[in-house]
C-alpha cells in the first residue's frame, strides 16, 4: 500500500484542532484563507503586470514601460499591496 502525500495522522488532528480553535474564538478560517487568497493578488506586482498584459496592445510603450518597473519599482514596491502605498512610499522608493 503506497503511501500519499499529505498530512500524517498526527499532523491532521492537529490542524484539526487549531481550526476549532479559531471557530470556538469567533474566527471563520475560510474566510480568511479567503482574504489571504485575495491580498495575494493586490500586490502592485500582480496589478501592474496584469494591466500591461491586458493593455500590451494599446500601449506602444508597454514593452519599455514593463522593463522600467521590472528594473525600478518592483523591487522595493513589487510585493506590497495596492492598499498599503501612499505616496511617500512612492516617493522614498525614487531616491
Amino acid at each position: 500500500m503506497s503511501r500519499k502525500a499529505g498530512l500524517s495522522l498526527m499532523e491532521a488532528r492537529k490542524e484539526a484542532e487549531a481550526l476549532l480553535g479559531a471557530v470556538a474564538r469567533g474566527g471563520d478560517p475560510l474566510a480568511d484563507k479567503g482574504k489571504a487568497e485575495a491580498a495575494a493578488i493586490t500586490t502592485l506586482k500582480v496589478v501592474s503586470e496584469d494591466y500591461l498584459e491586458r493593455e500590451a496592445g494599446k500601449l506602444r510603450t508597454a514593452r519599455g514601460r514593463k522593463k522600467v518597473f521590472r528594473r525600478l519599482v518592483f523591487p522595493s514596491l513589487g510585493n506590497r499591496h495596492i492598499d498599503e502605498i501612499k505616496r511617500s512610499d512612492i516617493v522614498s522608493s525614487a531616491r
